[in-house]
């Protein structure tokens, strides 16, 4: 059963509305207005103006970008979130990480540098907002 949105509801702008399902291999950039689920395979950059979810058998070889990340598969590549990155038990991040928030459950792995600008800090509200714009300015196709 498909459930329809009403007239009044505000469509909300982290939504998922793209899967790259097991067995995909994408190369390339990919920029995706919402939110975006991995399974398979990105070889590139992946920019969001939602939350970056990577499965437990998903891959990424390249940076990726967006308001939230939460890994349980593996990348390789630097993540940057404005708000929070969450790695999963069993998930493995090669690379720098950067976000106000940070969840790193038991037997994740992580090899790199975390920056985690002060949450309280004026500064870091300032970077923040700076991120957040840069994501949604990001060469992300508007719907037609």
């Amino acid at each position: 059963m498909i459930k329809e949105k009403s007239n009044n509801m505000k469509e909300d702008s982290r939504e998922l509305n793209t899967i790259i399902g097991k067995g995909s291999v994408v190369n390339g950039k990919v920029s995706i207005q919402n939110s975006i689920r991995i399974e398979g395979k990105v070889i590139g950059e992946v920019f969001s103006s939602g939350t970056v979810t990577v499965g437990a058998k998903g891959e990424i070889e390249g940076n990726v970008e967006g308001i939230n990340a939460i890994i349980g598969g593996k990348v390789k590549g630097c993540v940057t979130a404005a708000e929070k990155i969450v790695l999963e038990a069993n998930s493995i991040l090669i690379g720098d990480l950067k976000a106000v928030k940070l969840t790193i459950d038991e037997g994740a792995m992580f090899e790199g540098k975390c920056s985690m600008p002060d949450e309280d800090n004026k500064a870091g509200q300032k970077e923040e907002s700076r991120q957040k714009k840069e994501i949604k300015e990001h060469k992300i196709p508007e719907n037609e």
